[in-house]
């Protein structure tokens, strides 16, 4: 960071970023859900292994919630043609779409959560910056009719 407080062109930030050669090995991930007046809902743990082959790459999570629930999602990511990215999970209704942009993903989908036992539809526009090889950053804005729900907050560490 130089005397102004402005970070130096970016030095070792990441220009271009490549999600599918990103995710290959294994992470731990913190987050947060932050509801619509900044209070902390929830936080969690993820231990993820990702195993990249070509043009997918597959990422297994296993979330411990901070009040003791667990769960498991697994992703595929495929890269496809002009800097897009098509993802799904079992979760999602139909499939995640994104573009890459620099150092960042941008998704968008409709994501079904668990609450009191009933799956619930909400949006996800989410995004991914690549701060270099072993970090990520990732914030979710969540809504439900276009109304503004939250948001999701991760960091992931490779190990």
């Amino acid at each position: 960071m130089t005397p102004d407080g402005a970070i130096s062109a970016h030095q070792g930030m990441l220009t271009f970023w490549d999600p599918i050669g990103f995710f290959d090995g294994r992470f731990l991930a913190h987050g947060a859900f932050i509801d619509r007046q900044k209070q902390i809902r929830r936080r969690f743990f993820a231990d993820i292994s990702a195993n990249a082959s070509d043009n997918q790459t597959v990422i297994t999570e296993a979330f411990t919630f901070d009040d003791g629930e667990t769960e498991q999602r697994i992703w595929t990511l495929s890269r496809l043609a002009d800097n897009k990215i098509e993802a799904y999970t079992e979760d999602v209704a139909g499939k995640a779409t994104g573009i890459i942009n620099g150092a960042t993903l941008n998704m968008r989908y409709d994501f079904f959560l668990n609450i009191s036992g009933r799956r619930i539809k909400f949006a996800f526009d989410d995004m991914m910056i690549c701060q270099d090889q072993n970090h990520l950053l990732n914030k979710a804005r969540i809504s439900k009719f276009g109304l503004y729900i939250g948001e999701l907050v991760i960091s992931f560490e490779r190990l």
